[in-house]
């Protein structure tokens, strides 16, 4: 399954951050896809990443040493065609490792045999950590993992990524709806973690924390050596127990760092909820997009058609992303047909996802709310609804996540995700980095978010010629 991210955190990787995430989402960017979903590739990532786990084994040691993942068997990293340990240094024969998520475990366990002589370099470096490092015993398991991350970390892929099991577990959870956390996803940007879509009445919102906010610290912890999985990994946790945070203003940013104090929750959400909010026009707000979102999307199109809407607000705000598939899903419930993105896999190689067909809602007017917070695969939505011309986009432009990220189990309940592409609009544009702009702008003022005033649905309403009093912030946000 691709995933959007997180989001990430990726989740992504929305919830990336109060996940492991995934994610809350993405890392949800990431978690376990639904059945049906998911492209598969072949094995060469796996081929490259076993390369690159040789040629920085050292970098991925030291890490190793700092961090803080529990011992798991690994065993099946090591590949068992190439020069075995010293006596008593090894881990033993090499297992069957995990395959694509929701596959069973295949034949990537192994070293491709022309890649021995160079593993003879590992097992140099392995072999003397074994003999002479002066702390015993070495915890191999950390070792292990360590040149994971030192591979990943190889790859100049911000998105790239391990979880350890009980990580991997939170971020699956995550999509389902269910995260212990701050209550606020976190992306990358410019090389710095940022804040994105704190939920309402969530510890995140209740602090004060807004998207755009750069993450500094994290109990007392600095960030910049860490990969977005490990950030989300550092504000998720049990709820009741508290978090230090330290972070720049997205609006002061040459001003004095802040520092914070949250309680995690837990935090149960609807992917998507839904309401009339005036006569023949129907709202609804996804929140992310994850397991239960086309069917909790259908159940709400249903309903309206039943109303005989003559026009729909789809509300993408703060929506931080999610699975790659669920997007299209999403996409096609408003699109007959034509292409909903252009996958860009290597330089020169692009190809099409197109609408499922089949869509609840093709006929009807649709004006799409979004705003910085809006990312990924919600962007995903937004992009290929205008350009097929069937959605006037309303609000603020958005994040600008254009680049998909695949997620694998490993046989020991972890997992890596490394990007596999990015991907453009149906018209060929490339958002990653720049964000969709909107026709209509509805930027709130800070009086309007003090009055909880809904600039953005307000002037979705005069668009579809309905006269307005001052909106609200819907109550099921």
């Amino acid at each position: 399954m691709l995933r959007m991210g997180s989001s990430s955190v990726k989740l992504p990787a929305i919830l990336k951050a109060t996940r492991l995430r995934d994610s809350p989402l993405d890392a949800a960017l990431l978690a376990k896809p639904p059945a049906g979903y998911g492209i598969r590739r072949n094995g060469a990532l796996v081929v490259a990443a076993v390369l690159l786990a040789a040629i920085s084994f050292a970098g991925g040691f030291l890490t190793a040493r700092f961090a803080p993942t529990p011992p798991s068997s690994l065993q099946w990293l090591l590949p068992s065609q190439t020069a075995r340990p010293a006596a008593g240094g090894g881990l033993g024969q090499s297992v069957e490792a995990g395959g694509r998520r929701g596959t069973s475990a295949g034949a990537d366990a192994h070293a491709p045999d022309d890649l021995a002589s160079q593993f003879d370099v590992f097992w140099e470096a392995w072999n003397f950590v074994e003999r002479d490092y002066y702390r015993r015993p070495v915890d191999r398991a950390k070792l292990v993992q360590g040149a994971i991350k030192g591979m990943l970390g190889a790859l100049d892929d911000e998105y790239a990524s391990y979880l350890d099991a009980a990580a991997n577990r939170v971020e699956k959870a995550t999509l389902d709806g269910f995260l212990e956390g701050i209550g606020a996803s976190v992306d990358v940007k410019e090389r710095h973690f940022v804040i994105l879509a704190p939920l309402e009445d969530s510890p995140a919102a209740k602090a004060g924390l807004r998207t755009g906010d750069i993450l500094l610290r994290v109990d007392g912890e600095e960030l910049g050596n860490l990969s977005l999985a490990e950030v989300v990994a550092l504000l998720g946790g049990p709820a009741g127990t508290k978090v230090r945070l330290v972070v720049q203003r997205f609006d002061d940013p040459e001003g004095v760092p802040v520092e914070l104090e949250l309680t995690r929750a837990r935090i149960e959400l609807e992917a998507v909820t839904s309401r009339m909010v005036a006569e023949g026009i129907g709202y609804v707000r996804i929140r992310f997009f994850g397991t239960s979102t086309v069917s909790q999307l259908t159940r709400a199109l249903r309903d309206m058609r039943g109303k005989r809407v003559r026009g729909i607000i789809v509300d993408l705000r703060d929506n931080p992303g999610g699975y790659f598939n669920v997007g299209i899903d999403v996409a096609s419930q408003f699109l007959r047909e034509g292409s909903v993105v252009v996958i860009e896999e290597r330089p020169g190689y692009r190809r099409q996802t197109v609408a499922r067909g089949g869509g609840l809602a093709t006929d009807i007017t649709l004006a799409v709310l979004m705003n910085r917070g809006s990312a990924s695969a919600s962007e995903i939505v937004a992009g290929a609804l205008r350009d097929h011309s069937r959605a006037v986009l309303i609000g603020e432009q958005t994040f600008g996540k254009g680049t998909v990220q695949v997620p694998r189990d490993l046989s020991d309940g972890s997992s890596v995700r490394v990007t596999v592409g990015k991907w453009l609009t149906p018209a060929g544009k490339l958002i990653h980095g720049h964000g969709i702009v909107p026709v209509i702008e509805a930027r709130p003022s800070p009086e309007d978010e003090k009055a909880k005033r809904d600039v953005a649905l307000e002037k979705a309403l005069e668009w579809f010629r309905v006269p307005t009093e001052p909106a609200t912030v819907p109550n099921e946000q």
